[in-house]
C-alpha cells in the first residue's frame, strides 16, 4: 500500500515542479542577467507591478513577488550578491504593512514553498515548504496540473526583466471597495502584542541586514512607498503609519547609502494610474518608474 501512494505522490510532485512559474522563471531570467543588472528591484506586489526595469536607464531586473515579505528580500539579496559583480543601487518598496508581514502566518503562505523549492532558500518553520504537494490543497493541485497539462494554460504573469504584467488599466478595480480590502488585510490589530513586536524586529532586523550587506558591496539602497489612491492612504491606522515612518527615519540617519522616496500621497498619479487602491496599473507603472529613474540620476550622478 505504501508504494503506490509513494509512487502517485513521486509522480504528482514531479509533475508540479515541471509547471513554469514566475519563482523559477524570474530565477532562469536573473542567473543570466546576473552580471550585467546595475539595478535590482526588491520587494512585494508594490514593487512587482509598480516598478517596470525597462522604463530605467541602467540594465535592472524586479526581483519583486506578491506577498513577498523583507525576510526574503533579504535572503535574495545575500543569495545572489556575490555574482551581481556590476549592481550599484538596489530599489525596495516599503509598504504600510511591511513590518508586520510574515508569510509563514498569512493566507498566501503557500508562497514560502517557491523560495525553498525554487531558490533553495531554507525555511525551517515548515517541512511542508520542501514540497509542492504539500504546500496547497489537494484539490487546487488537481486544477494546477489539468490546466497545464490537458489545458495548456500559462501561468507565467511577468516579462523577461520580472516585472508583473496583469495590472492593465483596462482592468480597472473598484478602487473604494479595493481599498477596504487591502487596509483590512494590510492592518496589524494590535501592534503592541508581543507576536506583533517580534514580527516587527524580525522585519526590521532583515532590512538592516540588507542595508548593511549592500554597504559592504558599495551598493546604494533606495527605499521607496509606492502611491496609493487616498480611498486607501486616507484611511490607513496612524499608529501603525508612523511606525514605519519613523523606521525609516531611522534608518536613513544611520546608514549613508539609504535614500527614501514616499510617494504614498503624490499628486501626481491620478485615477487612470491605479489597477486598485494601493497597486498602479501598466500606465502608472511606467509614469513611477520614469521618476525613480530621474531620481537615481539626481541622486547617484555618477553611475
Amino acid at each position: 500500500m505504501l508504494l503506490p501512494l509513494l509512487l502517485v505522490f513521486t509522480v504528482a510532485e514531479y509533475g508540479l515542479r515541471n509547471i513554469p512559474n514566475d519563482y523559477q522563471f524570474k530565477k532562469k531570467q536573473l542567473e543570466q542577467a546576473a552580471p550585467s543588472i546595475k539595478i535590482l528591484i526588491l520587494g512585494s506586489s508594490h514593487s512587482y507591478f509598480n516598478i517596470s526595469p525597462q522604463f530605467l536607464k541602467d540594465k535592472a531586473f524586479n526581483l519583486g513577488y506578491s506577498s513577498q515579505p523583507l525576510k526574503y528580500d533579504n535572503a535574495l539579496y545575500q543569495h545572489y550578491s556575490s555574482k551581481l559583480s556590476t549592481l550599484h543601487t538596489l530599489v525596495l518598496s516599503i509598504s504600510y504593512n511591511s513590518f508586520y508581514w510574515n508569510l509563514e502566518d498569512a493566507i498566501e503562505q503557500w508562497r514560502a514553498k517557491n523560495y525553498v523549492i525554487y531558490y533553495d532558500l531554507k525555511n525551517e518553520s515548515s517541512f511542508k515548504n520542501y514540497f509542492e504537494i504539500t504546500s496547497n490543497k489537494g484539490s487546487f493541485n488537481y486544477h494546477r496540473l489539468v490546466n497545464y497539462y490537458l489545458k495548456h494554460q500559462s501561468v507565467i504573469t511577468c516579462d523577461s526583466l520580472g516585472w508583473g504584467t496583469p495590472y492593465t488599466s483596462s482592468k480597472q478595480k473598484d478602487l473604494s471597495k479595493s481599498a477596504e480590502l487591502a487596509i483590512k488585510r494590510h492592518t496589524q490589530k494590535e501592534i503592541n502584542s508581543p507576536k506583533s513586536k517580534e514580527c516587527f524586529h524580525q522585519n526590521l532586523t532583515a532590512l538592516k541586514q540588507l542595508i548593511n550587506s549592500a554597504a559592504l558591496h558599495r551598493v546604494n539602497v533606495l527605499l521607496i512607498t509606492t502611491p496609493t489612491y487616498y480611498t486607501y492612504s486616507k484611511k490607513l491606522n496612524q499608529a501603525q503609519l508612523q511606525q514605519m515612518t519613523t523606521s525609516i527615519e531611522q534608518l536613513l540617519a544611520t546608514s549613508p547609502n539609504v535614500a527614501y522616496l514616499n510617494m504614498m500621497n503624490d499628486h501626481r498619479f491620478l485615477k487612470t494610474d491605479f489597477y486598485d487602491a494601493d497597486h498602479l496599473n501598466d500606465i502608472g507603472a511606467k509614469k513611477l518608474t520614469l521618476i525613480i529613474d530621474s531620481f537615481l540620476k539626481t541622486q547617484y550622478p555618477q553611475h
